[in-house]
């Protein structure tokens, strides 16, 4: 092989901000995407080539980042999320496990997306939105219990457990 074919890839990367301040980047072992060095990122997980993830960002468990997605401060991603192509997440946003993002699509600050949502390409999602669910995930998920009544003016109890209260919502124990 000729030395002008054998391609020399940077392990580290730094980028000054405007307010001055240098922020370290090294490249993710699974895709040569650019991490910095305060951000978490599973070993599983694809980072592609020219995609970033800032400063305090998780991201899960064989999780995929397409080329030139940017994935911004204090995010987090869970498992198995799909991130297409030029993605923006904004600052702080939670993406829950098996969301899938299509490419160009641009996610605001502080939203949050629950596990198995799935936005098209170009979607466009304002700040702090909460997107929920897909209906079939909803089945049976609300389950609480109701805490058992007091005795009236504080009598005592005998030995039988009192009754508890039931909500429709709550499977019985």
């Amino acid at each position: 092989m000729r030395q002008e074919e054998v391609a020399v890839r940077r392990k580290n990367e730094e980028v000054e901000r405007d307010t001055g301040v240098v922020e370290k980047y090294r490249s993710h072992a699974n895709g040569n995407g650019w991490v910095s060095a305060k951000a978490t990122v599973h070993p599983s997980a694809f980072v592609s080539e020219n995609a970033y993830v800032e400063a305090g960002a998780d991201v899960g468990a064989e999780t995929w980042i397409g080329a030139g997605s940017w994935i911004d401060q204090g995010v987090i991603l869970g498992e198995r999320v799909f991130v297409g192509q030029n993605v923006h997440i904004g600052p702080d946003s939670r993406l829950g496990s098996s969301v899938w993002v299509g490419s160009h699509a641009r996610i605001g600050a502080d939203a949050r997306i629950a596990g198995g949502v799935r936005l098209e390409r170009d979607t466009v999602i304002p700040d702090a939105t909460v997107i929920g669910p897909p209906p079939a995930a909803r089945v049976n998920a609300v389950t609480h219990r109701v805490a058992p009544h007091p005795a009236p003016n504080g009598a005592a109890t005998d030995a039988t457990p009192a009754k508890r209260a039931r909500s429709r919502y709550t499977r019985a124990a």
